[in-house]
């Protein structure tokens, strides 16, 4: 039988936006109440934005500037995932200025508000290319606008760099990059460690019976049986479903029993797991990256512990020490800069930001977008969210990381453990 993959897949603004995007219903629950309507309305949006503290944009290579956009949600109800990805963003300038100024060149950095919507979005990189004269863009955080502008971004030979889009479908041999794993990788990472690293052969796939997420069912189920595990167990539910007392009493009952649960719905996650340990149902969950959201954590209580998830991300925010310098050293510069723990966003935006510019300095002075692509693809470095590296086509390579949760808190996955409640 086939099943699916917990790739986080959520809506907002009626955008299907996967994995790391899937975090942002979880995320926007708790910030309905910091949002703002107007972009003149948010910090973001000073003049001071543009980081050139009062220096003129010019010609890249006469004047020694290099004019960069910043393609953002920076109103509508996305804003504190543009407000967030940003902050990381302008961390990344401050930390690399110097390096550029001291081969003579300059970052100007410019932001404008895609609005969450693919059309605004558009006339946005119009404006960047046509007016702007802008041939390096970070951006966009949601797929539904990335679809709609790389066409343009690509017949330009105008570099893309995108904190969080994951979709797999834009994965080609073009000008645009990627720090977020794509979603076909990470579902058949899942699979592999569900039955490598977790000894798994038999699994519970429980999904909202929609097209998009069968065709990751398909996908997990797939890559499951292909790396040796005996079965996959396909669970659908109905969209919108809140009691699933019935439901889990059904997958109780399977035959063969499965040995794990794999929720592929953010948006059921915390019913399911509230309402199976309601029903004594005694089986592992496996979630994914949409998992990591203290938000989540704080709802289910004790109910979160033990829970195994992936997660494309080494950083994990709100936890007392991180493994590598490079984490800790983004951590605490961030808590200087804006009082404040980062958020994922805020640490992707910082990768993000950082890969351009690692990139733009290899790249001196030849800034054409083909000998950028070329250098951007020869970049190996430890960022704060892990190794980057991207394959030939722009896409970040990397292992998943198996985390679940201790004590309440996020922590690495090492082996089952007795406190590790099913």
């Amino acid at each position: 039988m086939k099943a699916a993959k917990l790739s986080g897949v959520l809506i907002l603004l009626g955008i299907c936006v996967l994995l790391f995007e899937g975090m942002l219903f979880f995320q926007h629950i708790k910030n309905m109440n910091e949002l703002v309507s107007t972009p003149s309305e948010s910090r973001l949006r000073k003049e001071a934005i543009s980081q050139d503290e009062g220096e003129a944009k010019g010609v890249v290579a006469a004047k020694g500037v290099i004019n960069v956009g910043v393609l953002l949600p920076l109103s509508s109800r996305a804003l504190f995932v543009g407000e967030q990805t940003y902050d990381g963003i302008s961390l990344a300038l401050k930390d690399y200025k110097n390096s550029f100024a001291l081969k003579g060149y300059k970052i100007a950095v410019t932001a404008e508000d895609s609005e969450g919507n693919p059309e605004t979005a558009k006339s946005v990189v119009n404006k960047f290319i046509d007016t702007d004269k802008i041939t390096f863009i970070i951006g966009p955080a949601m797929s539904g606008v990335a679809y709609n502008i790389v066409d343009i971004t690509n017949s330009n030979k105008v570099i893309l760099v995108s904190p969080l889009v994951a979709v797999s479908a834009l994965t080609k041999d073009d000008y645009f990059f990627r720090i977020n794993l794509p979603e076909q990788e990470v579902l058949t990472q899942q699979a592999e460690i569900a039955v490598k690293d977790l000894g798994w052969g038999v699994i519970a796939c429980a999904y909202p019976d929609n097209e998009s997420h069968r065709e990751m069912v398909d996908l997990f189920s797939q890559k499951f049986i292909e790396f040796g595990g005996e079965d996959v167990l396909n669970c659908p539910f109905e969209e919108g479903t809140s009691d699933f007392s019935s439901y889990l009493m059904g997958i109780k009952e399977l035959s063969p029993a499965p040995e794990a649960i794999f929720i592929v719905s953010g948006r059921a996650l915390i019913d399911i797991i509230t309402q199976m340990k309601e029903l004594d149902i005694d089986m592992q969950v496996y979630a994914g990256p949409d998992f990591e959201n203290e938000d989540i954590v704080d709802t289910l209580g004790n109910n979160a512990e033990g829970i195994i998830y992936t997660s494309p991300s080494e950083y994990v925010p709100s936890i007392d020490s991180y493994e590598f310098k490079s984490t800790q050293d983004f951590v605490s510069r961030y808590k200087e800069e804006y009082g404040s723990e980062p958020s994922l966003f805020s640490a992707l935006g910082y990768d993000a930001a950082s890969l351009l510019y690692r990139g733009l300095l290899e790249s001196i002075p030849d800034f054409s977008a083909d000998n950028v692509k070329k250098n951007l693809l020869n970049l190996k470095y430890r960022g704060v969210t892990g190794m980057i590296e991207l394959d030939h086509n722009g896409d970040l390579t990397r292992k998943l990381y198996l985390r679940t949760v201790r004590g309440g808190k996020f922590v690495k996955y090492t082996e089952p453990e007795e406190h590790i409640a099913k």
